[in-house]
Parts: C-alpha cells; structure tokens; sequence
C-alpha cells in the first residue's frame, strides 16, 4: 500500500509535532499498525474515514484523529488533528475534504 500525504496533512503533522516531542514516533507506530479499512466512514466526504491515533502516554480517546481516503493501492492521508482542538469535522472541512479526493488521480 502506498502513502500519500496532502500538503494538509504535513502541515498539520508539523504543527502537531512542535507541541509534542514524541508526535513523530506515534505516527510511525500508527502507521505500522495500520489497517485502513478500520477506520469509520465520514459522511458527505465522498468515502473518507476517520481513525483515532495513540499519543504516547494517552491512548487513542484524547489524543489525536487522522482523516484519510482509500482506493485502489494508495492511502491518501487528508489531515490530522488533536482532539482537543476539535471534536467534529465542520461543513466546511467536509468540503475541502472532498475537493481533495476529488483531485486525486491515482485512484
């Protein structure tokens, strides 16, 4: 399976990763443990799904949320957030979200 990452989501990682010195270590044992297809369904996104990801020392509940998209052979990694900052995708994220699944030509 091959990982795409948005110009969002790195953004978003490299916000994420000042604020907490072990971001990028959660991230690699995320993305170890990965099964893709486990994530829930978000509606009115054109298929994307939503996934808790473990803080170290925190667990999955409050730490942080990964939005990303499937198809074919690739992941299309859209954003990632601290639940803390928001509990709920808003209209507008939604939107954005299926713009860029839209333009995603690999699947």
């Amino acid at each position: 399976m091959q990982y795409v990452y948005t110009t969002r989501f790195k953004r978003d990682s490299k916000k994420l990763s000042k604020s907490n010195p072990h971001f990028r270590q959660d991230l690699i044992d995320f993305l170890d443990d990965l099964d893709p297809m486990h994530g829930e369904i978000i509606p009115e996104t054109h298929g994307a799904r939503k996934i808790r990801m473990a803080m170290l020392g925190k667990g999955k509940s409050g730490s942080y949320r990964v939005i990303y998209f499937v198809c074919a052979k690739s992941i299309l990694f859209l954003t990632i957030y601290g639940k803390n900052v928001k509990d709920n995708l808003t209209s507008d994220d939604k939107r954005e979200i299926r713009k860029l699944i839209s333009t995603f030509t690999p699947c």
